[in-house]
């Protein structure tokens, strides 16, 4: 990683860990890896997330454990609960997903909101997305000292 004033530096471990974990968390990954029998995938009754009777879904094996709350009618997941290490220790996380959009192809959620331990931490609004866009190599480069 590169900081301002303090020059390139490996990524510490918990901040490489917990960047992978979020990435095994995403939806995209996991149906990358859907015929992957290290990964699991579990019905857990139903609950009620808004207006809508949600089908729950845990999510697990290789990937740290996941649960999704699903709209039995749009196949769209309404919610995420997982637990992660942050740099104050472990934490409940939670995100509502919303503003499905339709791009390349794919539907995917534009707006993100998060919460930690049951406290609001961050909404990511998405304004575009692109499948596969071409990408400048040179943004892959480390910096020089």
């Amino acid at each position: 990683m590169f900081a301002e004033g303090r020059g390139v530096r490996d990524l510490p471990a918990e901040q490489k860990t917990e960047s992978l974990t979020q990435i095994h968390h995403d939806p995209v990954y996991l149906v990358q890896h859907l015929n992957d029998p290290a990964i699991t995938f579990a019905a857990s009754g139903t609950e009620k997330i808004g207006e809508v009777e949600a089908t729950v879904v845990d999510v697990g094996g290789a990937v740290p454990w996941i649960r999704w709350y699903v709209d039995p009618k749009t196949g769209r997941i309404l919610r995420e609960d997982y637990k992660g290490m942050g740099q104050a220790g472990p934490f409940q996380g939670e995100t509502d997903f919303g503003d499905w959009r339709t791009a390349d192809g794919f539907t995917f959620p534009y707006l993100h909101h998060n919460k930690q331990n049951g406290k609001d931490s961050s909404t990511v609004q998405y304004t575009s997305v692109q499948i596969n866009p071409a990408v400048d190599p040179k943004l892959f480069e480390k910096p020089k000292q």
